[in-house]
């Protein structure tokens, strides 16, 4: 998966998001990581490790999910450890890739605070 969006909320307002990352299905939840650039004033990092539970099997290209892990994040010098929690959704182009949307929230961080975002990209089967 590959994605880019916006991060907003506290001390991330206004700073963007690239990465990507790698899922295995246990169906009907797949582990997967990710790891990927935060730049605002400066460039730093966001690496998470979640579990999505789908809630189809891609029933007319579309399959929606929800996904929960860890993540920890560092940027300006300033770093934090965060629980996430959010929704995406895969629209299924061909059996080989989709087309991603995504809210991720990071309750916690310490002293960077938290955040949210909204993120789009691209899936690869």
């Amino acid at each position: 998966m590959c994605f880019a969006g916006p991060a907003f909320v506290n001390q991330l307002d206004g700073a963007g998001h690239v990465g990507g990352g790698l899922d295995s299905r246990l169906a009907p939840v797949d582990l997967g990581g990710e790891i990927g650039a935060l730049f605002k004033n400066d460039v730093g990092i966001l690496a998470s490790a979640n579990l999505d539970f789908h809630f189809s099997t891609r029933e007319h290209g579309w399959d929606p999910f929800a996904t929960a892990g860890v993540s920890g994040a560092r940027i300006s010098g300033t770093g934090g450890f965060y629980f996430n929690l959010g929704g995406r959704v895969d629209y299924c182009v061909t059996d080989h890739w989709a087309l991603r949307g995504e809210f991720k929230a990071y309750p916690g961080g310490l002293s960077l605070g938290s955040f949210a975002e909204l993120r789009f990209g691209v899936t690869f089967r």
